[in-house]
């Protein structure tokens, strides 16, 4: 041991004293029989790259060396010999991650651009030894690795060259990689894509796995704002899809492209595959789509224990987001008796029927233990999957449903509190894994579940089972709120993203929970008006008089939030067993903010249609809206009968138009509808 380090010291000391190039590059060759020794330890190899120094082997990589008489030396030589070197030092994760090390990757990216196969693996080693490290990943993004990578890929056609992409997303403090490098992430889908679309070798299946995880990397909000763009890169993806799914295949063929084509529509939409050129093969692949997704989740469900479902969750999970999408961008284009229509309705009330078994099956045999975080994460799945069927009116209630119900809200309020809690006693980053994290911040399943309430307010059990959960109602429109309040006090710009310190959530799912919550209160008081005495609907009122003041209603992205709490004070007024007292101040303040939402719109006639789209508001939010307009203007109506001491504060308001209207005028609701 003791001859290794002193031949080690003896390098060094060469290393540092060579005055030429031609002395250091014969030192470094004496040098470099032993840094791949077992005699050469870490410290040892850091000795010996500090003599050595990154400047001096950027040189020798890229050509630059001052030596008598190289020119017939070809640069190859050079660059091969230092990558030799810098493997062989790198493999130290110390050295791997030092600031001298990482000097070389602009210099090792400039290489790979027109290395030819005989440095290729020395390269890539090196990019394999420092891209485990969080350094060198920041600092291959900072040199333009990606863009590197996406051109690589297009000459070599390598999984490496994926799976180092995907790693760089990964990045820790870098979030939405993509997003700065959105053109690079187009090229290297292209050619992968391209590769998929072609190959017709078992690679084709494989490269199902690559683009999926590829897709997944992207932020999917970008990519939904994107989605009525069809890319050259989604064509290729469809035709390779449809090339697959439309074989004779087995099971290992079928379900990596089923997966793929959920993730695109996840993304995408189920748009991505339209193209003007064969719009009937495109609606038959969509419903093909639908049509395999449905038998998977019943092949997968029916007459199978949780523990055997759970090894295919990922399958069952990508079926659910393919007929989801279905019925949530595919259907409400189709005509109501349409053939399409009815396949896709057919199809998702087939598969909801296993869901619905399956979740009877862990009730009746409920586990010893507390479920795993995985079976939590497919629970929710399964609720989710119905929660959509019931807001989209495609599923109808049934004795088979009112069955699970009391499971499904119980897991919907533990999801809640355990949202709620982790957001008073966290401050955990946001994870962006390329699968889902269990530990990560916990999901409220509560919101899903919101609008799929709705349909049930019509029937006996349903009101029971809304009655049943107004504590928590009242306890998320609480915790919700705060959110609001944050974002109104910090006067922060209006994002989907949470407090920086994860001490609240993000102000569109608050304000979109909160929404969701008076809308379905406003269903059950409409259908249900002697609950409008119930202690916890009292509770509701005094709430929205408390936070009304507080909602801007010349704010866009606060309308929808003001309009659901205004309308649904009204109602609660109106339904009341006993007349308001005359100058209630809680009357007068819901009455005075409802104003502020129905004498725009009024003003802007002949149309209501035009004056919402004048208030620069989404057309998105029209239809619920529009409801909500004339469900207000005929409850102010009745309020000024039942309550006419409001009648001078509305007249002033409104004016003798609007006055006119409410008192005299026709209130028939066709005559406010959307373009």
């Amino acid at each position: 041991m003791s001859n290794g380090l002193d031949v080690v010291r003896d390098c060094s000391e060469m290393l540092t004293n060579a005055d030429s190039d031609v002395e250091k590059i014969a030192a470094l060759l004496f040098a470099a029989q032993h840094i791949r020794s077992d005699e050469c330890d870490a410290r040892s190899k850091a000795a010996l790259f500090r003599s050595v120094g990154a400047d001096f082997l950027s040189r020798m990589l890229l050509g630059r060396l001052s030596i008598p008489d190289s020119e017939d030396c070809p640069m190859e030589t050079y660059a091969s010999t230092a990558l030799a070197i810098i493997t062989g030092f790198c493999v130290d994760p110390d050295l791997a991650r030092s600031k001298e090390m990482l000097r070389l990757v602009p210099h090792i990216l400039k290489v790979l651009e027109n290395c030819d196969e005989s440095l290729l693996e020395e390269a890539l080693q090196y990019l394999r030894c420092i891209i485990q490290h969080p350094e060198g990943r920041r600092s291959l993004l900072s040199h333009g690795a990606l863009k590197r990578f996406a051109s690589l890929y297009s000459r070599m056609k390598s999984d490496e060259i994926v799976a180092m992409s995907l790693i760089l997303t990964q990045t820790p403090g870098v979030d939405d990689v993509w997003d700065r490098n959105a053109d690079t992430f187009n090229s290297l889908m292209t050619a992968v894509a391209l590769e998929f679309e072609k190959t017709d070798s078992e690679r084709k299946f494989k490269l199902c796995s690559a683009l999926r995880c590829l897709i997944y990397s992207f932020n999917k909000d970008k990519a939904s704002n994107e989605g009525l763009i069809v890319l050259e890169w989604h064509k290729s993806v469809f035709r390779g899809l449809r090339d697959i799914l439309t074989s004779r295949i087995d099971d290992e063929q079928r379900d990596p492209a089923l997966k793929l084509a959920a993730m695109m529509v996840d993304h995408y939409g189920i748009h991505w595959t339209d193209s003007k050129l064969d719009h009937e093969g495109n609606r038959k692949f969509q419903l093909l789509l639908v049509h395999l997704s449905s038998i998977e989740v019943r092949m997968q469900l029916e007459d199978q224990s949780l523990e055997q479902i759970l090894k295919n969750a990922d399958l069952v999970t990508s079926c659910f987001t393919i007929l989801e999408v279905a019925i949530t961008q595919f259907l409400p284009h189709q005509d109501s008796d349409s053939r399409i229509k009815n396949q896709i309705v057919q199809s998702f009330t087939a598969a909801s029927a296993a869901v619905v078994v399956t979740i009877k099956s862990i009730i009746e045999e409920p586990s010893s233990t507390e479920n795993t975080s995985a079976e939590k994460f497919f629970i929710y799945a399964m609720i989710r999957f119905l929660s959509l069927g019931f807001a989209h009116e495609v599923l109808t209630t049934n004795k088979s449903v009112y069955e699970i119900m009391p499971f499904v809200v119980q897991v919907a309020t533990d999801s809640f509190y355990s949202y709620k809690s982790w957001f008073e006693e966290n401050t955990k980053p946001k994870t962006n894994a390329l699968v889902p994290v269990f530990d990560a911040q916990p999901v409220n399943f509560l919101s899903v579940l919101l609008p799929a309430l709705r349909h049930f307010a019509t029937e006996d059990e349903g009101i029971k089972i809304i009655l049943s959960m107004m504590d928590t109602f009242l306890d998320s429109l609480a915790f919700h709120w705060s959110a609001i309040e944050y974002y109104l006090s910090q006067k922060l710009e209006v994002t989907n993203n949470g407090d920086p310190n994860e001490k609240c959530e993000g102000l569109e799912d608050a304000k979109n929970t909160m929404v969701s919550l008076f809308e379905l209160l406003t269903e059950t008081v409409i259908i249900r008006p002697e609950v409008t005495d119930n202690p916890k609907f009292v509770s509701v009122f005094s709430y929205i008089a408390e936070k009304l003041p507080y909602l801007d209603p010349n704010k866009n992205e606060l309308k929808p939030l003001h309009a659901t709490a205004s309308i649904l004070g009204l109602l609660l007024i109106k339904h009341r067993k006993e007349p308001s007292a005359e100058n209630d101040p809680n009357v007068v303040l819901v009455v005075r903010s409802s104003l502020f939402f129905l004498k725009p719109y009024f003003d802007k006639m002949p149309s209501v249609d035009e004056a919402v789209f004048a208030s620069n508001l989404n057309p998105k939010l029209w239809v619920n809206l529009k409801e909500l307009w004339y469900l207000g203007m005929y409850t102010l109506r009745k309020l000024l009968t039942l309550l006419p001491w409001i009648k001078p504060d509305v007249e002033t308001a409104l004016g003798p138009t609007i006055m006119e209207y409410l008192t005299n005028g026709d209130m028939d609701a066709s005559g406010v509808r959307p373009e």
